[in-house]
């Protein structure tokens, strides 16, 4: 029996059990990273409400792992005085924020030098609509209610503040971004999320 003829099947195989070991080897190390970076972010980053902010108001400097969270939802925040960022991808009831649904946010107008907003899409992107809408702000808010604050998110135009949703279809996040807080928010200083309708 010629053996020498078997050594290319026995090489190929060779070849192949490598790269599949090198392939579950990478993913895995990825995502065992990733399960780090969701953990770390979610310990370290204090909720208010439906809210979790980006990092900690109070912490002097952000470690690697919150600025690997903010990079890779392809949201960053700059040193000094600029904003806070707080991220909610689910309503006050715990159900995922989509796009064919209407929200409720009431809160008490925000104690800071300036505050918006936002609706992303589930590709981090803001969400397009021909109203050309997609923030609020508190420039948009003062002039209408001093005390108190309510915004629509999705379905039709209620005749105040109001961001559209786009195609209504997939889910969304919302980003509130704080400048120069009065003091640090806590339980009741940030909107309340609550759903109404879905299409």
């Amino acid at each position: 029996m010629n053996i020498a003829r078997f050594r290319p099947e026995f090489e190929a195989r060779r070849f192949y059990l490598v790269l599949s070991g090198i392939l579950v080897g990478g993913i895995l190390g990825v995502g065992s990273a990733l399960f780090a970076v969701k953990t770390v972010s979610d310990t370290e980053s204090p909720r208010i409400g439906a809210w979790q902010a980006l990092a900690d108001p109070q912490a002097a400097e952000p470690n690697f792992w919150l600025r690997t969270a903010w990079a890779l939802s392809g949201q960053f925040t700059l040193r000094g005085d600029t904003p806070v960022h707080y991220t909610a991808i689910a309503d006050d009831a715990g159900d995922r924020l989509k796009a064919n649904c209407t929200y409720h946010l009431n809160g008490p107008a925000i104690g800071a030098d300036w505050w918006s907003l936002a609706v992303y899409g589930k590709d981090h992107a803001p969400v397009t609509t021909a109203a050309g809408r997609w923030s609020v702000t508190a420039d948009d808010a003062r002039p209408d209610s001093p005390a108190r604050v309510q915004i629509q998110i999705g379905g039709s135009d209620p005749g105040g503040l109001w961001i559209p949703t786009g195609d209504g279809e997939g889910t969304i996040s919302m980003t509130l971004r704080v400048y120069a807080p009065d003091a640090l928010l806590g339980d009741g200083d940030l909107f309340s999320i609550d759903r109404d309708a879905c299409g």
